[in-house]
């Protein structure tokens, strides 16, 4: 599993990021990323961006451009932290002996819980289902965990107050959505 890391600090009250450019009569302009008073920051919330690996072409650029622009935002310092890990497209469970396998299984467990507290569901997004064996086969997997391929956690002081993708009181929370949310100034606490 690969685990990236990005913090940043926080620029001083009413700063945003501009860069200077020329208008098409040769004009110098400023453009601002996004103005302090559209979008407020967000330091105390750490997210972090789950990507599923061995996705195909056309996925891996999706997560590619969703990665970057929660890089853009924690760069600009609209959110305070941004961690961004792979996890696995399927997990058996019991996961004896996998370290990784039961952290997955621990996290999903998490999310359900959590997901459960704030009258949000996690399917279809996320499937769980029970092992089923054949006559010719005996499993020890009493139940099978499938992971969407992008997933995203708000945390604030470690606990879980976000989550994307989810369902909830009948509106579905997707992971451009929570990049859209933080955009546009929104809170992107959909578990609270």
């Amino acid at each position: 599993m690969s685990v990236y890391r990005f913090s940043t600090q926080m620029p001083a009250a009413g700063n945003t990021t501009e860069e200077r450019t020329e208008d098409e009569r040769g004009e110098e302009v400023a453009s601002t990323g996004y103005p302090t008073e559209q979008a407020p920051e967000w330091p105390d919330l750490a997210l972090t961006l789950y990507v599923r690996p061995g996705a195909s072409t056309v996925t891996k650029d999706r997560q590619s451009q969703i990665r970057a622009r929660f890089e853009r935002l924690a760069d600009i310092g609209i959110i305070g932290d941004l961690a961004v890990e792979e996890w696995h497209k399927q997990v058996d469970v019991p996961t004896e002996g996998q370290a990784t396998n039961a952290a997955a299984v621990e996290r999903f467990d998490e999310f359900k819980e959590a997901a459960a507290l704030a009258g949000a569901r996690l399917n279809p997004f996320f499937e769980e289902r029970p092992q089923v064996s054949s006559f010719f086969s005996r499993s020890t997997t009493d139940r099978v965990i499938v992971f969407p391929v992008l997933g995203v956690t708000v945390r604030r002081d470690g606990e879980l107050v976000g989550l994307f993708p989810c369902w909830r009181d009948g509106v579905h929370y997707s992971v451009g959505d929570c990049l859209d949310m933080l955009e546009d100034g929104k809170p992107v606490t959909n578990l609270e």
